[in-house]
């Protein structure tokens, strides 16, 4: 329908403004006629108190964007000035008022509203309000405690005024006591009768608080260390289990709990690939770089769905303080787990470890063995790193990422030995910008395997030219060709690698 509201075009918030102020009836509100009774004035100044500037007389200044700018780029923001004109009409004597006062006529009472804009506490027996600061320094040294909230029901329903004890009518007083973050109430009297007795916490078997027992679970679960906990604690004025419990309670409790729960889901996993043929994949994480770790957790895991068949955990001391040969225990311990349990491992894929490379090549002949190409490629890019170290060969810097795409796309698309040298070995043609070459190499092939470069795309690496940047070719070449990566290129064309 022709001039309906959904007909007209959007416009902005400033937009807006700007045609409700030049529209008819529009009043002018930065300034007063002259001869305006003191009540309009008056009226008028209730109406700006809230605000320093009249929203009408808001001006935004956009800078726009130069051309030699790119105009696609994700973080720009254009910037923009606010400036607004202050009303010359308000005085000190202005009355303050409250936007909602101002808005729709809604008296307020300051005085029910605190600094934060919440509704302050009424003066109750039972809450206390905070409003000096020596009460602050005491909220700061108080004692704090775990409670349960049906404990705190039970102990709001407890009322004891004189001793319960036959012949014995004395007041009562409560007494206050700590077992770990559990907190004890006993209502004792003169005479040392006790009369009540409430705790904080649910109390499970041989006197262990339910209140200890969550926060020592949760510190073990979520891999958190109790030292740094016991000292937020210790801050926080909370009482808190001691060491010695945090470790019983582990001892006796958690560690078990978890054991078994992790034999009952491994064993399940186990009997999934019981008699099937399956590919294994397998790395350790040692708990400090280099050659002085003190503990080493190997890994072995299915390639498909990438669950976990075992874990290994080892220490140092079980081979004769040698870090560099707990890797290879690992994985020697988990193979004999998957062998006792009729897991049948077709194929093996690890890192280059050499004394895995061996027990494979005497334990495991009819095992397949691969490497990771995350890691050889890896490898690789250290030595192209290293080689452009020299002032010569710094434009290999630039290149570092390319070729180790071409090693990832050679291990991939090859077969055979003999292809992958194919394809591996055109990254030295490519890089002089030759993508085609006469003499075919072992495997047949006379070019690039990559799609016609277009003449308009813009480069940000320069192409190496034979005769000026013979040295780095000549340094490129040896690292490519290089005789020991070339043996192992069996180990890459199953194309394996951990993700």
């Amino acid at each position: 329908m022709g001039g309906s509201e959904r007909d007209q075009p959007e416009i902005s918030g400033v937009e807006s403004i700007q045609s409700e102020e030049s529209g008819p009836g529009s009043t002018e509100m930065t300034s007063l006629a002259p001869g305006t009774s003191k009540a309009g004035r008056k009226l008028e100044q209730k109406r700006l108190s809230s605000s320093f500037a009249d929203p009408f007389d808001l001006s935004i200044d956009i800078t726009i964007q130069s051309d030699n700018e790119e105009s696609d780029d994700p973080d720009y923001e254009p910037s923009f000035v606010l400036s607004a004109v202050l009303p010359d009409v308000l005085d000190d004597e202005a009355e303050e008022m409250a936007f909602e006062e101002v808005e729709f006529g809604l008296e307020v009472d300051s005085n029910s509203i605190d600094e934060e804009g919440t509704e302050d506490v009424a003066e109750q027996p039972g809450i206390m309000k905070v409003t000096t600061d020596d009460q602050c320094d005491k909220v700061c040294s108080d004692t704090l405690c775990l409670s349960f909230l049906p404990q705190l029901k039970m102990l709001a329903n407890i009322t004891v005024n004189m001793c319960s004890t036959a012949g014995c009518k004395e007041t009562v007083t409560i007494v206050d006591s700590f077992v770990g973050s559990a907190l004890y109430f006993k209502w004792v009297c003169t005479n040392g009768h006790v009369s009540k007795e409430w705790c904080s916490q649910p109390v499970l078997n041989k006197r262990l608080h339910c209140g200890d027992f969550l926060v020592c679970g949760s510190i073990l679960a979520s891999g958190n260390n109790y030292g740094k906990l016991c000292l937020w604690a210790k801050l926080l004025n909370l009482k808190f289990p001691s060491s010695d419990q945090f470790h019983r309670i582990q001892t006796t409790y958690l560690v078990p709990t978890i054991d078994q729960y992790w034999e009952e889901h491994q064993q399940e996993v186990l009997d999934t690939y019981r008699g099937q043929q399956i590919v294994v994949l397998g790395d350790g994480r040692n708990d400090s770089p280099g050659h002085c770790s003190q503990y080493c957790s190997y890994t072995l895991m299915e390639d498909t769905t990438k669950k976990i068949l075992t874990i290994k955990t080892l220490d140092k001391r079980m081979t004769d303080r040698k870090s560099v040969n707990m890797e290879k225990l690992g994985f020697e311990r988990g193979m004999s787990e998957l062998e006792s349990e009729q897991v049948e491992v077709k194929e093996v894929v690890t890192d280059a470890h050499l004394g895995i490379g061996a027990l494979m090549k005497s334990r495991y002949p009819d095992k397949k063995h691969s490497h990771d190409i995350w890691h050889v490629a890896k490898n690789l890019g250290k030595k192209i790193v290293k080689i452009a170290q020299k002032k010569q060969n710094s434009v290999l810097l630039k290149w570092s990422k390319d070729i180790i795409n071409h090693f990832w796309f050679a291990c991939k698309e090859a077969n055979t030995c003999s292809q992958f040298v194919s394809i591996w070995r055109s990254v030295l043609h490519h890089i002089t910008n030759t993508h085609e070459w006469m003499l075919p190499d072992g495997n047949g092939q006379t070019g690039c395997l990559h799609e016609p470069l277009s003449a308009e795309e813009t480069r940000d690496k320069p192409w190496l030219n034979p005769s000026k940047d013979a040295a780095t070719l000549k340094d490129l070449t040896s690292l490519v060709l290089d005789k020991r990566l070339l043996k192992k290129v069996g180990y890459y064309l199953n194309f394996r690698y951990f993700n």
